[in-house]
């Protein structure tokens, strides 16, 4: 990854950070799909910094930093996925990625199973009534990962789903595929 270019979020009335958000990303998914690009990736230098501290969970920040060859970066930023979306977020030029301090893996999480459908394993499983399996696993909410998440709409499903996402640091760089979410279980990305 020799380029990068960051978006900045501007959140106001009107559009929140989580909106902007999720507009963002689900312009860049489709995107990436379209063009069929596995060399894009997509990392949050602000991750996991809480700015009034009430909450213990990560949060994205308002920058997405996307990242790839400078050829690559200049075929997406030229497909006009941003279009109606720069009054909202101010975008960066490509900029050659300076020395990189750490590198970072940006990783989807994705929930297993659901509640419904452990209640009913335990039920046929262990013969327990719907009352007792209940009082087991009362809270759907206990299955979700507590990761921030972006929320997409699929067309195909016509549903909206979570993508929970996990940027941890790690020791040494690694190459690899990306999805169509900028996302890979072992390529990283550097950080600075």
């Amino acid at each position: 990854m020799s380029h990068y270019f960051d978006i900045r979020l501007l959140p106001d009335d009107d559009y929140s950070e989580e909106v902007l958000r999720n507009t963002l990303y689900g312009k860049l998914h489709k995107t990436l799909k379209k063009l069929e690009m596995q060399t894009v990736g997509v990392s949050f230098p602000q991750y996991g910094l809480v700015e009034d501290g009430a909450q213990d969970r990560p949060e994205f920040g308002l920058v997405v930093r996307v990242h790839g060859s400078a050829e690559d970066l200049a075929r997406l930023n030229g497909s006009g996925w941003l279009k109606g979306f720069t009054i909202n977020a101010m975008v960066g030029a490509i900029l050659p990625v300076p020395p990189a301090t750490g590198w970072v893996r940006v990783i989807r999480k994705q929930v297993k199973t659901s509640v419904d459908r452990l209640r009913r394993r335990r039920m046929t499983r262990h013969g327990l009534s719907e009352e007792e399996v209940l009082l087991q696993l009362p809270e759907p909410a206990k299955l979700a990962p507590d990761l921030p998440f972006i929320m997409l709409y699929s067309g195909s499903t016509e549903q909206h789903y979570p993508i929970y996402i996990q940027q941890v640091a790690v020791d040494a760089p690694a190459e690899g595929a990306f999805n169509t979410f900028g996302l890979s279980k072992v390529a990283t990305l550097p950080m600075w």
